[in-house]
């Protein structure tokens, strides 16, 4: 037995669950790093709540357990495909790869009816493989329904001509087939009405708004070098070294878009930060008030959001954007990456101290994300989530400067948070 298989036969431990309280038996679990984070089973009957699908309830389980909604390098294990539903629940938590056994002919959403995991370009593709343990998968759903069609059988008066009672009226065969054909019908029209809904709202996850007033039409970064005074009598020169990345965001009016829109702010916020090495420690910081420095790397203008308010013309000191469109600016430093010292040197230059201290490539590689609110004199207010940025590095242990510009930044999406 490999592992696959080894995981599915906890799915199908959850399905049996489901079984015996005569659910429709579709079990799942989540993996991560080899572990098994959530156990669910079908549980749609006993809750009287159409969404209580396995695999829904599993990632609710894993999303508390992770204390994230994000389940990012997951695995989910499932006795039978995915559902429109599910899928899409699947898509949107980020999962990395999904294992099903049997194939849901009539509803199967990851290849028999459709593939939303393949089909579609969403912001998040999920891979998938079917068949683990099919023979297994099936039966347990083959049992489970001919149990429930002999049992039904057994309730029903088998007589030639069969009688209904609806609504305190005796129906007959004929009459009852009409009724089943209309409900059939207006079920099929919700189903449609249903699953229109769900591509829409999937894909205006991905796109977002397609015509937005303003967009964000380049973000810049330059990042430098430099050396902060550590006070020793016994050294020449002692000084803690930073690596200062000063960050410009571009907002600007979108063309394309005919109304006559304002910006009364623009915040950034949420900032979150993934690095490779433990050296130095990144931390966010506003301009400073003088018009001769522009920035100090000092708890005064430490920062874990920024708001820049709309005004006639563009003034970063006083955090000010035009109302047509300007220029964010902060600065990500990683501050006290390394400590120089030197009795020998007669001058410095910044631009080889990070050669000086020994530092590679690796130990500078950081990326940080954060969210981006515009909001309009209008009351309009439009959310971009998780704009990732990665610092340059290259050539900066060499130079001891470098600049980066990322023109239309791909993957920004903005939404309506607020009418």
């Amino acid at each position: 037995m490999n592992i696959k298989e080894k995981y599915m036969k906890k799915a199908l431990a959850q399905a049996k669950i489901a079984y015996d309280k005569l659910e429709v038996p579709v079990g799942a679990i989540i993996v991560k790093d080899g572990r098994i984070i959530a156990r669910a089973f079908n549980q749609k009957e006993t809750k009287v709540d159409t969404t209580k699908h396995a695999e829904i309830l599993a990632i609710q389980k894993a999303s508390k357990r992770l204390k994230s909604w994000r389940l990012i390098d997951c695995e989910m294990y499932v006795t039978l495909e995915p559902c429109p539903m599910c899928a899409g629940a699947i898509i949107q938590s980020r999962i990395k790869k999904v294992y099903y056994g049997a194939l849901d002919e009539k509803t199967g959403a990851v290849g028999s009816k459709l593939n939303l995991f393949r089909d579609f370009k969403f912001n998040h593709r999920v891979e998938f493989e079917n068949s683990i343990l099919q023979k297994e998968c099936q039966n347990i759903l083959q049992d489970f329904f001919k149990e429930l069609r002999s049992q039904k059988s057994a309730s029903i008066n088998k007589e030639w001509v069969y009688k209904w009672k609806v609504g305190g009226e005796i129906m007959s065969k004929q009459a009852l087939s009409k009724k089943v054909i209309h409900l059939c019908i207006i079920s099929i029209i919700i189903i449609g009405i249903v699953f229109t809904a769900i591509l829409f709202i999937l894909k205006y996850d991905e796109n977002g708004e397609t015509n937005m007033p303003f967009l964000v039409s380049k973000i810049s970064v330059i990042s430098t070098v430099d050396g902060q005074d550590v006070e020793n009598p016994e050294a020449k020169w002692d000084k803690t070294i930073n690596q200062n990345n000063d960050i410009y965001v571009y907002v600007e009016k979108n063309v394309q878009y005919n109304k006559t829109e304002t910006i009364a702010s623009v915040a950034i916020e949420n900032f979150k930060v993934e690095k490779n090495s433990n050296k130095g420690e990144l931390k966010f910081y506003k301009q400073t008030q003088d018009e001769k420095i522009l920035y100090k790397n000092t708890d005064e203008y430490l920062i874990d959001s920024i708001e820049y308010s709309g005004a006639k013309t563009s003034n970063s000191k006083k955090m000010e954007i035009s109302n047509q469109g300007g220029i964010i600016e902060f600065r990500c430093a990683n501050n006290n990456i390394g400590t120089y010292k030197s009795n020998e040197d007669t001058e410095i230059n910044y631009g080889e101290l990070l050669k000086k201290i020994g530092m590679n490539e690796e130990d500078l590689n950081a990326t940080f994300s954060f969210d981006l609110t515009i909001k309009l004199n209008s009351g309009k207010s439009f959310k971009a989530e998780n704009i990732q940025l990665t610092i340059p590095n290259d050539n900066l242990i060499n130079e001891g400067k470098v600049g980066r510009e990322i023109n239309n930044p791909e993957g920004i999406v903005f939404k309506r948070i607020e009418n």
